[in-house]
């Protein structure tokens, strides 16, 4: 696969820095929304995203900043494809606990955001925890 996402990448108990070579793999680039030298990572409550991109694929790729909308555990690249084409993709986790009309609306605001960009072609994956959908 050229793109690997993965959430919940940080356990609960997690209290020592993760090494970035616990979280890496051969011929990806990784990337996360959490820096893995921070200490009590799980205790925080952050539970982690990572995306991984293909070395190969030798596309210029940059994090989006989407921290002002205030929907935390995402993680958002845009991916130059070149003949002015480009992907937004983008990871989200939505905790089972967290308050369902506040989290929905900052998640709501976070695709209205997403999709305001100039990109060619936008993917978004996660974990929604929203029943009945």
């Amino acid at each position: 696969p050229d793109l690997i996402v993965l959430t919940e990448v940080i356990p609960k108990a997690q209290v020592n820095p993760l090494s970035m070579c616990t979280i890496s793999l051969d011929d990806y680039e990784p990337y996360t929304n959490f820096d893995p030298d921070d200490l009590n990572l799980g205790p925080s409550g952050t539970r982690g995203i990572a995306i991984f991109v293909k070395k190969s694929l030798n596309v210029q790729t940059q994090v989006m900043d989407y921290s002002h909308v205030g929907f935390h555990e995402q993680l958002f690249l845009s991916l130059d494809l070149g003949n002015q084409n480009s992907v937004i993709a983008g990871c989200v986790y939505r905790s089972p606990s967290s308050e369902p009309v506040e989290s929905t609306t900052k998640l709501c605001n976070l695709m209205s955001k997403v999709c305001e960009e100039n990109a060619t072609h936008i993917v978004i994956m996660g974990d929604f925890n929203i029943r009945d959908i």
